[in-house]
């Protein structure tokens, strides 16, 4: 079980992903979505279902009918029954969460000032659904050194990083371990070059994958992102579910019917999208509308495009958080470059044994497991003051 399992058991039935592309080295990549809300991975996997319970139909229709007509016009209804559930069932998901969720005030079309003082990576999490991806690690970064705790150099022959002696006890726990990531282990403790960071996500230097490191990342976001604050959760949400699953169920019975398969995509699409354990309050709902009109002032009125990752002592946070509003610069092309897909890479017969080796060791203690990320989850909270 790795800690990511142990995130979604711990907030009950988050979504999940991973992905994996095979490679000279393989791609690793973990990903946690709070609701779901049309999110790819819940998307595909519904498609993908319906679509083999779909030939199953019409592998039945040209087996029994002894007519070409009738077979024609068995697929016909086959597929007319499909479309007609896969758009009530999307229909449907609209209609829940217009319900749980109200529509934003929208009182400024434009933000110029920072809405709060999320972090950069959980202003991702917010306006995506729970994504932490490589986005959120090179937001991160530019963070750290527009407060001071990274001084960036670029001398054209050679981009570096640099610790400043700016006191780390008040970061969060994946801002300090983004900093030992690169700085302590890829560098010299004291500073880092872009060419070592490559090499080492490339080369397997120390026998580790990157996934995992970036995994470690990405749990230690979500520790720290205040869940409670922004989304509700909807108890009742079980009930729901079974009623749907029950619509499925039935709808297998009745496989060969046309019955069947209306109700099987409807039931199994209301059961993935349709029935969020959790959805954004009030509060969630006005942040993000905050942080989108923030984005929109970057994109009207800053020439962001243009900037630099120098510049971010000029720019402060409007470059920082134009990375995680998706918003292309200059700047974030450079950062991104250090890192590519590479951070992802996930080499064969290799696992982290000394970096994070703490965080396993709490794995195996399953009974202590839920106790520790509370306590985790609480002391990260004492650092925002929202």
């Amino acid at each position: 079980m790795s800690y990511l399992d142990i995130i979604v058991k711990y907030y009950n039935n988050l979504y999940g992903s991973v992905t994996y592309k095979n490679n000279i080295s393989s791609k690793n990549k973990k990903q946690l979505y709070i609701s779901g809300r049309l999110k790819t991975f819940p998307v595909v996997f519904w498609l993908a279902l319906s679509f083999i319970f779909i030939i199953v139909q019409l592998i039945s229709i040209l087996y029994s009918s002894r007519y070409i007509i009738m077979m024609y016009i068995g697929i016909g209804i086959t597929v007319i029954a499909s479309v007609v559930a896969i758009i009530a069932t999307l229909l449907k998901t609209r209609k829940v969460y217009r319900s749980l969720e109200h529509e934003p005030l929208n009182l400024d079309l434009y933000k110029r000032d920072l809405p709060s003082n999320l972090r950069p990576a959980h202003v991702r999490m917010l306006l995506n659904d729970g994504l932490v991806d490589e986005n959120s690690l090179c937001a991160t970064l530019l963070d750290l050194i527009d407060r001071g705790y990274i001084y960036y150099i670029n001398d054209n022959e050679e981009k570096i990083f640099k610790r400043t002696n700016k006191d780390e006890s008040e970061l969060f726990e994946f801002e300090k371990f983004l900093i030992n990531w690169l700085i302590d282990k890829y560098g010299n403790g004291t500073q880092v070059t872009e060419t070592l960071i490559k090499l080492s996500l490339k080369n397997d230097r120390y026998q580790e994958n990157p996934s995992e490191l970036l995994s470690y990342f990405q749990n230690r976001v979500w520790t720290a992102f205040p869940l409670e604050k922004y989304y509700n959760l909807k108890d009742d949400m079980k009930n729901e579910k079974l009623v749907y699953f029950i619509l499925f169920m039935l709808g297998l019975l009745f496989i060969p019917t046309y019955v069947g398969v209306l109700f099987i995509i409807y039931g199994l699409g209301c059961v993935i999208l349709a029935t969020p354990y959790m959805y954004l309050n009030d509060k969630g709902v006005e942040e993000k509308d905050n942080w989108l009109d923030f984005k929109k002032h970057l994109v009207d009125f800053s020439n962001i495009e243009d900037k630099t990752t120098e510049m971010v002592r000029i720019w402060n946070f409007y470059l920082t958080y134009s990375v995680v509003l998706d918003i292309d610069s200059i700047s974030s092309k450079e950062i991104k470059n250090i890192f590519k897909d590479d951070i992802y890479n996930s080499f064969e017969n290799k696992s982290n044994t000394n970096f994070i080796e703490d965080e396993k060791i709490i794995l195996k203690k399953q009974n202590k497991v839920s106790k520790t990320l509370k306590n985790d989850i609480l002391e990260e909270s004492k650092k925002y003051n929202l």
